[in-house]
């Protein structure tokens, strides 16, 4: 008498993850590789709306486990709970050489998630540079403008968040500097209120002279200047 078991590869958890999700989350190639050539299907997703790729762009660091899933024909441009896709996660951790991966098979820079980001808004809140230039190139500069819910471009993220490096590349690269978000803000505002000097500085060398943020500069001086 002869059995044959077989096991049903796409079972999930509780939390509605699959084995290929604990595989990826592990880091193991090797059972990656191994469950896809079984037939496992790499889109499941899991209780936070996320496939396997969402999971790579998060690993804590750049592996080939990317270029598996790729291989398997996953859908690279899967939106997870928050309509994020596994490219907007890898420009926020910075993983350029996953950001490449994903551009090169089609991954849609100027996906925008539920808050109106792209992929860019968030990797000029991390500050990658790189990952900036290599956004801008495969949207050939057309995603510069895009704004989010708060009519906030990149370049007041980048500004925001004090990062004089990603404020010159978008200076650079054609990025309008009196742009203004809900609130009327320019990013100079938006540098000014973070106490960014080197990003002020950059924005009023490029042109950014706004009144009220070089009052607010003067103000805070006076308040110093009679505390002390």
């Amino acid at each position: 008498i002869s059995y044959t078991l077989q096991v049903n590869l796409n079972t999930t958890l509780s939390n509605r993850s699959s084995v290929l999700h604990l595989a990826v989350q592990g880091g193991s190639v090797s059972i990656v590789e191994q469950l896809l050539e079984k037939g496992l299907n790499p889109n499941i997703t899991d209780k936070l709306g996320r496939t396997a790729l969402h999971w790579v762009a998060v690993a804590p660091k750049e592996n080939a486990i990317v270029n598996e899933l790729l291989s398997a024909k996953v859908n690279v441009n899967a939106l997870d709970n928050e309509k994020r896709s596994a490219l907007h996660l890898a420009a926020m951790e910075g993983k350029l050489l996953t950001v490449a991966s994903l551009l090169s098979h089609k991954g849609k820079a100027g996906a925008k998630d539920k808050n109106g980001s792209t992929p860019m808004h968030y990797a000029a809140a991390g500050g990658h540079v790189g990952i900036v230039s290599a956004l801008l190139q495969a949207q050939k500069k057309k995603g510069l403008e895009e704004r989010n819910t708060w009519k906030k471009t990149a370049l007041h993220i980048a500004a925001e968040k004090g990062h004089s490096n990603v404020v010159t590349l978008l200076l650079e690269t054609g990025a309008k500097i009196n742009s203004k978000d809900q609130n009327k803000d320019t990013p100079l505002h938006s540098a000014v209120r973070g106490g960014h000097q080197e990003v002020v500085r950059t924005l009023v060398e490029w042109g950014g002279f706004c009144l009220f943020p070089l009052l607010l500069l003067v103000s805070i001086c006076l308040f110093f200047s009679f505390s002390f």
